[in-house]
């Protein structure tokens, strides 16, 4: 299972992540799905390919003035570009993002040929890589400086902020990259690898980003379980026990919502899920399918202890009605009965709920003295 941290103490661009990753054992030849998004481009890196340049320099060159497209015209020239549906959908999951908190509103929001590229080549390479999580540091942004669009996305992925150590500055669109793929938290990993890359900060003397590709050590290399968010603020009520249901009908283990106040004073919620690793893909298509999220952040929960139980038919004064035991290296700590068999055993007696699992609860305990 590869991670790889990203150390953007020092700055970070997406130029930088690139030319990070290369450093790494990218093999250009990756990056040509990319370049053949904008046609104009791939007899360059063709060029550069086939001399045997080191693309770092090719990275290296500053930013073009290619045109500028808005959001719904990167949309189009994705759908169309022959990438799998999964890089097409990430895609379009951080340029939406992006767009939706530009200032211009999402319809103006304007990105660069050149950004498309590097997100298309950024993923490719991640996945060629086989990095499984990607983590990163706190990035260092000058609030002074930072633009409206890009303190937004911030603010509404919650991403975390240092003072910078230099004047780089972060595009809205790599704070959406990171938003959509990293955690902001620093893993228990062992290092495998370490890559530099320089970053060019507005003429200033060159800083590194450090890219630190590992594996999961520890109790780390053992993480079975997800934590899956989103926030919402317009689906209704009705909808999210629907959605509550289907989750956790899914397997998702836990899901419960925390009561949000979101941008313009909209009442929100948020949607968490804890789920088994391998049910992650799964949980996501019914969070994407049945909900208008964007977006899904994912945390890895590294150490989870957990109970154990088992569930018996007791007899009670009620009959027969199913209780958990929760169990602890072996003992039983604890005792729940079911709540939608009292409930229907209520409904069919005449009596109070309460009652009827306090009959249920003192029949297991009676059942626990028995051993």
């Amino acid at each position: 299972m590869s991670i790889l941290f990203l150390d953007c103490s020092r700055g970070i661009s997406e130029k930088a992540f690139l030319s990070g990753l290369l450093d790494l054992g990218i093999s250009p030849e990756t990056l040509l799905p990319a370049v053949g998004i904008i046609p104009e481009r791939t007899t360059e890196f063709k060029q550069v390919i086939q001399a045997g340049e080191p693309i770092q320099e090719y990275l290296a060159k500053p930013e073009d003035e290619s045109a500028t497209l808005p959001i719904l015209e990167v949309n189009r020239i994705l759908q169309n570009s022959g990438l799998p549906v999964k890089f097409r959908e990430k895609c379009d999951q951080i340029f939406t993002l992006a767009a939706d908190h530009s200032v211009l509103n999402v319809e103006k929001g304007q990105f660069s040929e050149e950004a498309i590229f590097l997100v298309v080549g950024l993923l490719l390479s991640l996945e060629e890589l086989q990095v499984d999580y990607l983590y990163c540091s706190p990035l260092p942004v000058s609030i002074p400086d930072a633009s409206e669009d890009l303190l937004r996305v911030l603010c509404d992925s919650n991403i975390p902020m240092d003072a910078p150590s230099s004047n780089s500055r972060i595009s809205t669109v790599l704070a959406a990259f990171l938003a959509c793929k990293a955690d902001f938290s620093q893993p228990g990993m062992r290092i495998m690898k370490i890559a530099r890359a320089a970053l060019r900060d507005h003429g200033g003397p060159g800083k590194d980003l450090r890219l630190i590709l590992g594996e999961r050590s520890g109790m780390a290399a053992l993480r079975k379980m997800s934590l899956l968010q989103i926030n919402l603020d317009d689906i209704t009520p009705q909808q999210t026990a629907y959605l509550i249901d289907r989750l956790s009908s899914a397997g998702a283990l836990e899901v419960y919502q925390v009561p949000l106040l979101m941008k313009k004073n909209r009442m929100g919620i948020q949607i968490n899920v804890v789920a088994r690793s391998e049910d992650e893909e799964k949980i996501s298509g019914i969070l994407f399918r049945e909900t208008p999220t964007l977006g899904i952040r994912v945390f890895a929960i590294d150490d989870h202890p957990m109970s154990t139980f088992e569930i018996r038919n007791i007899f009670s004064a009620f009959g027969k009605i199913p209780v958990k035991f929760k169990k602890q290296n072996g003992q039983i700590i604890g005792v729940q009965p079911e709540y939608e068999s009292c409930a229907q055993v209520a409904r069919d007696r005449g009596v109070p709920l309460q009652q009827v699992m306090n009959a249920a609860q003192a029949a297991a305990y009676e059942e626990m003295k028995k051993g």
